[in-house]
């Protein structure tokens, strides 16, 4: 399975999880589940494919929804810091067993009913392919957390003071 490789703009995060949010807005409704989405102060943009960054997102969130029953909820999280914008999805599902979650990113795994399995593969080769990072925590019966870290358009870089002679 190849990916197009990402046609990198600058991308605004917060406009991307608000698109993202609008597709699933009506599935999200009709099982009565609550999105809260808290974004910090000045998310600095980012070089980002957006539809890729969309699908990627789009991925997490199908998963959090099939994770729970009629309710629950879903905490967006994004911030940034000196390297990196981070995108945090949590929800109150039934998580995922440690030796299930070794295998998330394995093609064709699953561990639902129905789907290809290519979920979570296709979110790490996107990350990847933006030179970011994806992590899950995760608790069986409490929940899960999928962080998404993408690198800052203009990394700040900390300069050491000349060394005197």
């Amino acid at each position: 399975m190849r990916h197009a490789p990402p046609d990198l703009v600058d991308a605004d995060l917060v406009t991307v999880v608000a698109e993202t949010m609008n597709l699933l807005k009506d599935q999200c409704g009709q099982l009565g589940i609550r999105v809260a989405v808290d974004v910090a102060n000045d998310i600095p943009l980012i070089m980002a494919d957006r539809n890729q960054v969309k699908q990627a997102l789009f991925n997490v969130m199908k998963n959090a929804l099939e994770a729970m029953d009629r309710g629950g909820e879903i905490f967006i999280h994004l911030e940034a810091d000196d390297e990196w914008v981070v995108l945090s999805v949590k929800d109150t599902g039934v998580g995922i067993p440690a030796d299930k979650l070794t295998r998330v990113f394995d093609a064709y795994y699953t561990t639902k009913a129905s789907g290809g399995g290519l979920g979570m593969l296709i979110l790490l080769r996107i990350l990847r392919a933006h030179g970011g990072t994806v992590d899950i925590q995760s608790t069986p019966n409490i929940g899960t957390t999928v962080t998404l870290r993408f690198p800052l358009k203009h990394r700040r870089v900390k300069t050491l003071d000349a060394p005197r002679a």
